[in-house]
């Protein structure tokens, strides 16, 4: 008699605060490449706090942006992204908040949620 494999949808070593594995995104991603300037903020009004840091790009959307980081990430830390200049296309700056965080082979990987759809900033 042939027993057929257990048939699971996510991994049983799925510890708590891991991203759910399924796929959430309501907007397609394209691959990117490149490192961006971003400014992360936290504290509120009452003790503002800002840092800046760097970030390498993997993928973005009209919704939000897929990077790394050498460091980990607060989850709702706001960010201002600063995209540079490139050939005669001018910078602009996307502004968002982080909605996951998740160490990686390269460091920690971050989702960030944009304010604005892509399509309104530019």
């Amino acid at each position: 008699m042939q027993t057929q494999p257990a048939l699971r949808l996510v991994k049983t070593d799925r510890r708590e605060g891991d991203p759910i594995p399924f796929e959430r995104r309501d907007q397609h991603r394209k691959p990117i490449s490149g490192r961006v300037t971003v400014i992360e903020s936290w504290g509120g009004a009452e003790s503002p706090q800002n840092k800046i840091a760097s970030l390498t790009l993997k993928d973005i959307s009209d919704t939000g942006i897929g990077a790394i980081s050498q460091e980990p990430i607060e989850n709702d830390t706001r960010v201002t992204v600063f995209i540079p200049p490139h050939g005669p296309e001018r910078g602009y700056d996307l502004y968002g908040r982080i909605v996951w965080c998740a160490r990686g082979e390269d460091g920690y990987e971050v989702g960030i949620k944009l304010d604005q759809k892509m399509t309104a900033c530019a």
